[in-house]
């Protein structure tokens, strides 16, 4: 049992535990709350049998549970909802569909977006408020109101908290680009969309002799300047960035690097470039801008103290 929670990932987890609740309230529906004048009663039964099997389904799945399956399971499963308050005729059933509606706008905004909620939920509320209107006039429009009100502002106040993490995550705090987990993911999309496009893409690696003086003596503004020079830029770590040059070849690349040397004088720094190679590695590839940038670097410490000697 312990093997199999350690191979599970958020997202067949999370999706283990939702088809499970989803399956228990069928099964107790044809169970212990069975009503004899319920003529669903096979219909929850078959809902049941399907939402366990899912269940077992994503516990064997694990971490090889993909997000876009995942979220086109629960917009049919959320459909499937919709169609059960369709064909139900009792009011309590249907208000208990309208329920289920918040846990599914929260899984589709938290594993997909804002804007997948948004393009599933506003169209799901229009048909079952419209369901609720016909069956049962304006008794229950005060349900609807809340369960409006409430699913969508919940799901975008999640929403603007996944933002926000994400963003905190990814990005590096002091200079607000990129840090190294964002960059590692932008690098391996744009290297995908090379290989489909053909196109070339190169890297420039850099190394700023002191992040914390030019912030310190020009101001952060100047430190900042100096890395928002272009798209996808990140901080590595420390003084080290790099920025990512898609369409680029190695000659463009490098006078990319020589503009930026030249907008920027009076700041020490120094670069390596390298261009994606076939078949190779994004780790190889930014190494190889990594050991250029290191060799200069070294260059430049020599001519300094050459130039300190004389």
């Amino acid at each position: 049992m312990r093997g199999i929670w350690a191979r599970q990932s958020e997202l067949s987890l999370v999706s283990a535990i939702a088809y499970f609740a989803g399956g228990l309230i069928a099964a107790l529906v044809t169970t212990v709350f069975r009503d004899p004048a319920n003529t669903l009663v096979g219909v929850s039964a078959v809902v049941a049998i399907l939402a366990f099997s899912l269940v077992a389904v994503f516990l064997a799945l694990g971490r090889r549970t993909t997000v876009r399956p995942a979220l086109l399971l629960m917009c049919v499963s959320g459909a499937m909802v919709l169609v059960s308050a369709g064909i139900s005729t009792r009011e309590l059933r249907i208000i208990n569909s309208g329920l289920l509606f918040a846990p599914i706008i929260l899984y589709l905004v938290w594993f997909g977006s804002v804007g997948l909620a948004r393009a599933f939920g506003w169209p799901w509320l229009v048909a079952y408020c419209s369901i609720v209107w016909v069956r049962f006039g304006i008794e229950l429009a005060p349900f609807l109101m809340t369960l409006i009100l409430t699913s969508m502002l919940l799901a975008e106040l999640i929403g603007r908290y996944k933002a926000r993490l994400e963003a905190t995550s990814l990005t590096d705090p002091l200079c607000d680009v990129w840090n190294k987990r964002g960059f590692d993911a932008v690098m391996s999309r744009t290297i995908r969309k090379t290989h489909r496009a053909k196109q070339p893409l190169s890297v420039l690696y850099l190394d700023l002799d002191d992040l914390k003086l030019v912030n310190d003596t020009r101001g952060h503004y100047e430190g900042d300047r100096l890395i928002r020079a272009e798209d996808e830029f990140a901080r590595l770590g420390g003084d080290e960035f790099a920025l990512l040059l898609p369409g680029t070849d190695l000659e463009a690349a490098t006078a990319v690097a020589a503009r930026l040397r030249a907008q920027t004088a009076g700041t020490g720094w120094s670069f390596g470039v390298a261009q994606l190679r076939s078949g190779e590695g994004q780790d190889e590839f930014l190494a190889r801008a990594d050991r250029l940038m290191l060799e200069e670097k070294r260059r430049r410490k020599a001519d300094r103290e050459l130039a300190g000697d004389s």
